[in-house]
């Protein structure tokens, strides 16, 4: 796509950020939690390896011996529809629970073994009752892990710096936009040239800035819900404090809520300034 049109716009999809170990579809939720724990300490990030390890156990019992979903984005679709059934004992809950209440952890041999990926019953309840905010986080770490300690300067991000210049030195650079279904943060990383507003700063007047606006239509791991509509956040924070709700709309029931509402500015095209 030539970047000498009057209005030049990308759109990205996961593939995107794979060669630098972003995560596809079929990636989510198989990593090692022992990984997962090593990548966010305990000191820093209190609870985030064992939320991770409960998600994904129960995402592997519910898809290889259950089979109530066949990948991940079927699986939080489900835990989602879970979470808005919960408070009327739905049917998705009560279903939801008892795959929590069966699930079973893998061995060293890939065996399963009967220690629950759940302590207690309670475990259970209080798993079920922040779902939604608890895939979402496990989400949310895949889609980060792979940034943690990344070399911008390596030679898997050439490609990229090459690809953010021809943008940039473009006479008519600030009229490139790009579209992205991504959560991670790998445009934010190639540098300040790439504009990244939040939903509310997209109608705002047009600012000086001559670089390439991006819009993020799903959402982004370091966007925090509030009152509001949502704020960047440190691209950790969610990870330090659980509590924190997360600005991303992953598969499920709310995910046309939140397009409609919340990142509904995004969805319109900003004219060429």
């Amino acid at each position: 796509m030539s970047t000498g049109a009057r209005q030049t716009v990308w759109i990205l999809g996961a593939g995107f950020s794979r060669s630098l170990g972003g995560p596809l579809l079929g990636d989510l939720f198989e990593t090692n939690p022992a990984d997962v724990a090593l990548e966010f300490p305990a000191n820093q990030y209190p609870g985030l390896a064992a939320t991770y390890e409960r998600v994904r156990g129960v995402f592997e019992w519910g898809k290889r011996v259950e089979k109530k979903w066949i990948d991940a984005e079927q699986f939080l679709a489900c835990a989602d529809e879970a979470s808005a059934d919960l408070p009327n004992a739905g049917s998705s809950s009560l279903t939801f629970k008892r795959v929590c209440q069966a699930a079973r952890r893998h061995d060293d041999l890939g065996e399963w073994i009967s220690s629950s990926v759940f302590p207690g019953a309670s475990a259970v309840d209080d798993f079920l009752g922040n779902v939604r905010q608890t895939t979402r986080q496990a989400l949310a770490a895949e889609c980060t892990r792979f940034l943690i300690a990344a070399d911008p300067k390596s030679e898997a991000w050439l490609p990229y710096w090459k690809w953010a210049r021809s943008l940039q030195e473009t006479k008519e650079g600030f009229n490139n936009t790009v579209i992205t279904f991504n959560y991670d943060r790998v445009l934010e990383t190639l540098g300040q040239n790439f504009e990244v507003p939040l939903p509310s700063e997209v109608g705002s007047p047009p600012s000086p800035f001559h670089g390439v606006r991006v819009l993020k239509l799903h959402g982004s791991v370091d966007w925090a819900v509030e009152a509001t509509g949502c704020s960047r956040v440190q691209w950790d924070l969610p990870f330090q404090k659980p509590a924190t709700e997360l600005a991303i709309a992953a598969p499920g029931r709310s995910k046309a809520s939140m397009t409609d509402t919340l990142f509904q500015p995004l969805g319109t095209l900003p004219r060429s300034r």
